[in-house]
């Protein structure tokens, strides 16, 4: 006799006769062994500091490719080549409001406040990121929430990451 999932999550009764629990929680796979009916089980979910830590990356990558073409593009005949976009205040606008984005809201209440207390700070000559790993590992390991507080929306305000995207959705939105 096999055994099937029959789990109560936030109680509502689910099934599945693979005993596999994947929709509840996003990136989390729940793989589900026999158990005595009525069997009370506690679950931990553990941080990957090193996963966090390459999406952290990602997103400091991502910014400083866009950061790097408004850079080339609205290089001026001053600078040696001009950009094809010299003279035209549109991409040096958006890089601008980018970075702006990096900056919490006033409502934002955390332990960390701003990227460059988890150890990503900006270049002051090209408006880049810099990562220092060792300081985001750090971060992480002192206070895994808050800094995910800084990076992923939450109650205690909007977070980097989400307003980066809307300034690019109203920059592509006329």
């Amino acid at each position: 006799m096999g055994c099937n999932l029959d789990v109560f999550f936030e109680d509502v009764l689910v099934t599945d006769d693979k005993n596999v629990l994947d929709e509840f929680v996003d990136g989390v796979k729940f793989i589900v062994k026999c158990a005595e009916p009525g069997t009370r089980v506690q679950m931990t979910i553990n941080y990957d500091p090193d996963k966090t830590i390459d999406g952290i990356k990602n997103f400091v990558d991502k910014y400083n490719e866009i950061i790097k073409f408004a850079n080339e593009q609205s290089k001026s005949l001053n600078d040696g080549d001009p950009g094809k976009l010299s003279g035209d205040s549109s991409v040096k606008t958006i890089a601008r409001g980018l970075q702006q984005a990096l900056f919490p809201g006033i409502g934002q209440q955390t332990k960390f406040r701003t990227l460059a207390e988890i150890g990503i700070t900006t270049n002051p000559k090209t408006g880049e990121l810099q990562m220092d790993q060792s300081k985001v590992r750090a971060a992480l390991t002192e206070d895994y929430d808050a800094v995910a507080q800084l990076c992923v929306n939450s109650d205690s305000g909007e977070c980097v990451c989400e307003r980066n995207s809307d300034r690019l959705r109203g920059f592509r939105d006329p």
